[in-house]
């Protein structure tokens, strides 16, 4: 492979969101493509290329706003899902991008892959169910949900109602975010990032 056909094709992974591994030989001065990090050879050294993390936040109100704009300037790519057109249009203000949705909305579990996290910052708890299925039956690196303990014993014995999927729901975050007394939105949305952060770094489950 020439440079030109490297770095054709390290960007096609990329917009594939594949990871990219790159082994380069500083004494050949050579480069080429892994298709797995262990490929290379003992005189080469790999460099790793990871999609960008992306978010995709569900919720509503001042919770979802807050969340999504401290996301999104940590560098996450953030995309809001939201009934309340107010919040989408607030978050459209502030370049993050949001869709509506309603009660009978199918969510697909093949959008969401391994560089994926999904949170849902709902009060009306009876919005999540389609939700967390469907992101119980992906490959998301991360799924948290707003609410107390209580809430989210409840939850569980929902979805356990619901058809069987890929992983068990016991992989919940919830109540979402670590404890550190949050009380108000911008709390919760330096909680809920600090434990993707703890989760992403191997630091917790």
């Amino acid at each position: 492979q020439n440079s030109a056909q490297i770095i054709r094709e390290a960007h096609e992974r990329q917009q594939r969101r594949e990871p990219v591994w790159m082994a380069i030989d500083r004494a050949a001065l050579s480069s080429r493509l892994l298709d797995h990090p262990d490929a290379a050879l003992e005189t080469e050294v790999v460099n790793s290329y990871e999609p960008d993390y992306r978010l995709i936040v569900f919720g509503e109100g001042t919770n979802l706003v807050s969340f999504c704009t401290v996301a999104q300037a940590s560098g996450m790519t953030t995309t809001a899902y939201s009934s309340d057109q107010e919040s989408i249009g607030v978050l459209a203000q502030k370049g993050i991008e949001g869709h509506h949705i309603h009660r009978q909305s199918q969510f697909d579990a093949l959008a969401i892959d391994e560089f994926t996290g999904i949170v849902t910052l709902f009060h009306e708890h009876e919005w999540e169910s389609a939700i967390l299925h469907a992101a119980l039956n992906s490959d998301a690196d991360y799924i948290g949900a707003l609410g107390s303990h209580a809430t989210h014993s409840r939850r569980l014995q929902m979805l356990a109602t619901l058809p069987a999927t890929k992983r068990s729901a016991d992989c919940i975050h919830g109540p979402v975010g670590l404890d550190i007394g949050a009380t108000n939105p911008a709390e919760i949305a330096i909680s809920v990032l600090s434990e993707i952060t703890a989760h992403r770094r191997g630091k917790i489950r």
